[in-house]
């Protein structure tokens, strides 16, 4: 499963600094106690667009409609 999801994310594990995410393990606020694997990027977003809403999946999907 894991090289599923890193191959999708472009993580690799070997060349973390190359790789645009990387995957880490973090602890969840709710519920206590539980943790989840995230892919974080592995960036500086300096040069990234803001997205006025905010809302990425609406970004998305009013710039296909367009």
């Amino acid at each position: 499963m894991w090289a599923v999801l890193d191959d999708y994310e472009g993580y690799d594990p070997d060349r973390e600094a190359a790789s645009p995410f990387v995957r880490r393990r973090v602890r969840l606020r709710r519920p206590p106690g539980r943790t989840a694997w995230v892919y974080w990027f592995n960036g500086t977003p300096e040069d990234a667009r803001r997205i006025p809403s905010g809302d990425w999946a609406r970004h998305v999907r009013d710039r296909d409609e367009e």
